[in-house]
């Protein structure tokens, strides 16, 4: 009987683990978004999560005339970022006296599906506060987050093994703009809030790439909506029917993303925005680990059997110059 509801239970995950997937993603905007921007990529293996970038032109280019000698030395135009991948799995677990109380197929694909559905929102808040943490959670098993790649001193730090301190190294940099001590307009309002992202959008623009969409603390997506109630608020329907409050400015969705949780998981903090250009940076997850269930564990001791639900992968920057954080504290 153990083994006929032990198919069962299994069952019922795979057959959920798609809409379980999306459903994790589109719980909280941070994770909406970069699946929205198509920066959810998945990674088939290796050791680490490599990104390969762009760090200056090629030094060799010359105009000439005729057979006037050309430059062939070589310079540094490459290098590369490398990203420990993240672990994290959560357990749906069925005792024997559940199952036997709920012997009836119909009762206990009830009990299993709602101990699920609590895995799943477990899943999806600490997913998405990961995805915006430093990355030190848990002895560093964390994933490192929009704290740790967008970070507000951009001019320290390692990430993705790159010295962020080294001049040499400064094409890694994000941008940042410090409200108190970065200019004398003083922090972030109503009054100023329009100048403040245009300062940072104009900032961060590299041709026709930058900005696709911002991440808004409370504070900060309030002054943006009291801004623009004088003129117009135009908001994306798509976002909208998800359940997401959202501005756009600049046509740059502005997206309040300091929403409370049911596990209490940080947010993005009040008076604070991230700027987010979805080609610099990617979440990259392992094939085989994207919310996927492992075979049923029956405990050796215990009148139990456990399902798990893992994921492993990285958010990784490729491109930092045309990422920013701004911030009042």
């Amino acid at each position: 009987m153990a083994g006929y509801f032990s198919e069962i239970a299994a069952t019922t995950i795979e057959n959920r683990q798609k809409k379980l997937t999306n459903n994790v993603l589109n719980h909280n905007v941070i994770s909406q978004q970069m699946k929205e921007h198509n920066m959810v990529k998945t990674n088939e293996s290796g050791k680490t999560l490599v990104e390969e970038m762009s760090i200056a032109e090629n030094g060799t280019f010359k105009r000439y005339n005729g057979g006037q000698l050309l430059n062939i030395s070589k310079n540094q135009t490459l290098s590369a970022a490398e990203f420990e991948p993240k672990q994290f799995a959560v357990a749906v677990v069925t005792e024997g006296r559940e199952i036997r109380q709920n012997s009836g197929e119909e009762g206990f694909i009830k009990l299993l599906t709602a101990r699920i559905q609590v895995a799943e929102d477990t899943l999806a808040n600490n997913f998405n506060s990961d995805l915006i943490s430093d990355g030190t959670a848990d002895g560093g098993l964390q994933i490192g987050g929009l704290k740790f790649l967008i970070s507000k001193t951009p001019t320290t730090g390692t990430v993705g093994g790159i010295n962020r301190a080294l001049a040499e190294n400064a094409f890694y940099r994000n941008y940042k703009f410090d409200t108190v001590n970065d200019w004398a307009g003083g922090v972030a309002s109503a009054s100023n809030i329009k100048e403040l992202y245009g300062k940072v959008l104009d900032n961060t623009q590299v041709g026709s790439e930058g900005t696709k969409f911002i991440l808004a603390g409370k504070n900060h997506y309030g002054f943006v909506r009291q801004a623009s109630q004088a003129i117009q608020i135009i908001t994306d329907p798509k976002m909208a029917k998800l359940g997401f409050r959202n501005i756009w400015f600049c046509e740059v969705p502005v997206v309040l993303a300091s929403s409370v949780n049911f596990g209490g998981q940080a947010q993005v903090q009040d008076d604070l925005s991230y700027f987010i250009d979805p080609k610099g940076m990617s979440l990259r997850i392992y094939k085989g680990a994207n919310f996927e269930r492992l075979q049923s564990v029956q405990a050796i001791n215990q009148d139990a059997e456990a399902q798990l639900i893992i994921w492993m992968g990285a958010l990784t920057l490729s491109r930092a110059k045309t990422q920013a954080v701004l911030f009042d504290s």
